[in-house]
């Protein structure tokens, strides 16, 4: 598969859609490529996504694949929703064991990148444990640290979503990337995450030209900050600077898919996906027309 591609976010955009709709769906808006959410491991059934009807565990992947396939749509990502915030040795290994899986998942589908979480139980507001924050980095990066190799042998990137508390800070995912050490641990970028503990425009957008250079995956989001609240919006409505960052990660030789996230509750989702692509359409044609 081409990795530029324009593609959709399938378990936050469309995970109330049965998975046979959002494809249809997906195909039909014109997006080209999707995030397959394997949650929450491949070994059991996925409960929620797309109303439990895609169920990925091993000896599904081939019938999976077939059926993505005749709609004319790749997978470009897996979409792994682990957690290294374990002091317990079996935890953490279970973990470990979830992101090499999906590398295994992300080989099968001919992707090379799987989107990984350093952590999810420190929530969008204020952690749900309480663990110190050089105790929360050090544990991401042990579990890090014994997936990379891994990863690296299978030609997969590890894509560390901005997410939460702790790993939603440009300045602590660079501390995790250097003390990791791989090429193979890089970052998904979701350009409205960063807004979502209502810091200041400059400090978001400057976490975006930082962290460009590292993205092997992207999630494009938007969204405003009204009356002190985060409120997600179509692309192009909200207050983050999409066409900057596309220009960064121009400059940086990109790669990877734009995928849209789409998170809006009082709009239709086939609308809101229908807005957000023309918008992206119409920025990649003034600064990146030979993108794909």
């Amino acid at each position: 598969m081409s990795t530029r591609q324009i593609g959709v976010i399938s378990s936050s955009t469309f995970g109330k859609y049965k998975f046979q709709d959002f494809l249809k769906t997906a195909t039909e808006i014109g997006f080209q490529c999707f995030e397959l959410p394997v949650v929450p491991d491949p070994l059991a059934i996925p409960p929620g996504i797309h109303q439990n009807t895609v169920d990925v565990r091993l000896g599904n992947l081939a019938r999976i694949k077939k059926e993505i396939a005749s709609y004319g749509i790749e997978v470009c990502a897996i979409g792994c929703f682990n957690d290294f915030s374990y002091f317990d040795e079996e935890a953490m290994a279970n973990q470990v064991r979830k992101v090499k899986k999906c590398c295994d998942i992300a080989q099968f589908f001919g992707c090379n990148v799987v989107r990984v979480f350093g952590t999810l139980r420190n929530g969008r507001r204020k952690p749900v444990v309480t663990i110190k924050k050089n105790q929360w980095i050090d544990l991401i990066v042990e579990g890090f640290k014994k997936c990379v190799d891994y990863a690296e042998s299978a030609g997969i990137f590890l894509a560390l979503e901005n997410h939460g508390t702790i790993t939603n800070d440009a300045n602590i995912e660079l501390e995790i990337f250097e003390k990791v050490g791989s090429k193979y641990l890089r970052k998904n970028v979701d350009t409205a995450n960063y807004l979502w503990p209502c810091q200041d425009l400059k400090t978001v957008h400057g976490f975006l030209k930082k962290l460009a250079p590292y993205a092997a995956h992207t999630h494009l989001k938007d969204a405003v900050i009204e009356d002190g609240k985060y409120k997600a919006t179509v692309l192009g409505e909200g207050q983050i600077d999409i066409e900057s960052f596309i220009k960064e990660l121009k400059a940086c030789d990109y790669k990877g898919p734009l995928c849209i996230e789409y998170e809006v509750d009082e709009e239709d989702r086939r609308r809101g996906c229908t807005k957000s692509l023309d918008f992206l359409k119409k920025t990649m044609s003034r600064v990146w027309p030979d993108f794909g």
